[in-house]
């Protein structure tokens, strides 16, 4: 997305009085640039978060319900452990509030937590879904809602149940039908997810479907139509959707990674950067193929930023890698290590069924075996059962020793259509435990 600097023609007829401004011009230009060299610059991630939060509290006070205050310093662990013990929404607020302006309360929670990646933020929002779901009988956007976060939670069954309630004409809605496209990716149904798939496209061939036929069609071994498809969704979009757009060139650039075109991924990454400045995801890939392509001084640069922003355990070992790599064993590596694994525990006790996928994969890239490998891995594999989690499981059996069973897996694993960098590189392990 381009946009072309504007030129500015001064009429003729002022021309004369330009010199007799211009001492006083040029003062107020100068003020005006040490005002704004003395305050922050607020990137587009920033002031999306500003926003929110000031909504969330906006409609907090309308309903008479506690604000959710951007200053609170409750500790994470507390945050577990009053889980089921915050003081509930007086029924009062919920009864006599609107129900459309609740339902928007938990749609900006959900949008705050989709953007922070914290899962603090997710247990906020179950939080208030739980609790309005008590007294507004589950209508069904709120149920939608619910059905929402437990499939990013990765509770699939829970999220079924919540759609198969739905009434009809709900059941036949785009969103509806979009989310059970991705829970049966999710849960290795690749039949079903392609004919949903395919009715999706038909019926809705808007920018989001596209990105899931192009996700479809990249994890099937169509690397140029996923490239196609995602060009097509991101012209799609308007110069008002920044984020939409940021996030689809963000996928652009995943998709060159996985094909080691490093250069092309990261001018993906770059552009997606430029459309919505701040965002850590963006900044987080940045980084990361910075120390792919050997510039390791900037990649430890931004992860220090983005570790001093964002408690992501994955930035923090991410960084901690990089600081071992070029001062060999260092206090503050090892600090950020036993933090990560601290956060990812947390991550566990609140959300086991979401955490354990990125655990295992953290796990896999150990030289010693985590005792925790395996069961997480087969939590993960539980959870859902594709072939992205057949692999990490399979992959952890590798490290174990256990050939048998990772070749087991590997087999119903080419059973299906899915097939991926991760799947050849198991392909790989495989291989050499035969030679």
């Amino acid at each position: 997305m381009i946009f072309d600097d504007m030129l500015i023609k001064v009429p003729r007829g002022i021309s004369g009085v330009i010199p007799r401004l211009l001492p006083p011009l040029c003062l107020c230009i100068f003020t005006a640039l040490l005002s704004a060299c003395s305050e922050p610059v607020v990137s587009a991630y920033q002031q999306d978060m500003q926003q929110l939060q000031q909504d969330i509290a906006k409609l907090n006070a309308q309903l008479g319900l506690k604000v959710d205050g951007k200053n609170n310093n409750e500790t994470a662990e507390k945050a577990v452990a009053s889980k089921h013990s915050k003081a509930p929404i007086p029924p009062a607020a919920i009864t006599q509030a609107p129900k459309q302006l609740l339902i928007k309360l938990s749609e900006l929670y959900h949008r705050k937590a989709v953007l922070t990646g914290r899962y603090q933020d997710y247990q906020k929002l179950e939080l208030l879904l739980n609790k309005m779901s008590g007294q507004l009988n589950d209508p069904p956007a709120l149920r939608y809602a619910k059905a929402n976060f437990n499939a990013g939670m990765h509770r699939f069954d829970n999220a079924t149940r919540l759609l198969d309630s739905l009434p009809p004409q709900a059941q036949e809605s785009t969103p509806v039908r979009a989310l059970r496209l991705d829970i049966a990716l999710q849960l290795g149904q690749y039949r079903q997810a392609e004919n949903l798939l395919q009715a999706l496209i038909a019926d809705a061939p808007g920018w989001e479907n596209l990105v899931r036929l192009a996700h479809y069609s990249l994890n099937t071994g169509e690397p140029d139509r996923a490239r196609a498809l995602y060009q097509q969704a991101g012209e799609m979009l308007s110069a008002k959707q920044l984020y939409q757009y940021a996030w689809v060139k963000l996928q652009q650039g995943l998709l060159e990674l996985e094909q080691e075109n490093y250069d092309l991924a990261l001018a993906f990454y770059q552009t997606a950067d430029r459309a919505y400045s701040g965002y850590w995801l963006i900044e987080e890939h940045i980084a990361e193929i910075l120390t792919l392509t050997g510039k390791k001084q900037e990649a430890k640069d931004m992860y220090r930023a983005l570790v001093s922003e964002n408690p992501n355990p994955e930035l923090k070992l991410a960084l901690a890698d990089l600081l071992l790599e070029q001062h060999g064993q260092t206090e503050e590596a090892e600090q950020l290590h036993n933090e990560a694994m601290a956060e990812f525990t947390l991550r566990q006790q609140m959300y086991p069924e979401a955490a354990a996928g990125h655990f295992v994969e953290r796990l896999l890239t150990l030289e010693q075996t985590h005792p925790a490998l395996l069961s997480s891995a087969q939590l993960n594999f539980n959870a859902r059962p594709n072939a992205d989690s057949k692999t990490l499981l399979a992959k952890s059996y590798l490290k174990l020793g256990q050939t048998e069973q990772a070749e087991q897996l590997y087999r119903q694993i080419l059973s299906t259509p899915w097939r991926n960098p991760g799947i050849e590189e198991l392909a790989r392990g495989l291989e050499k435990t035969l030679e």
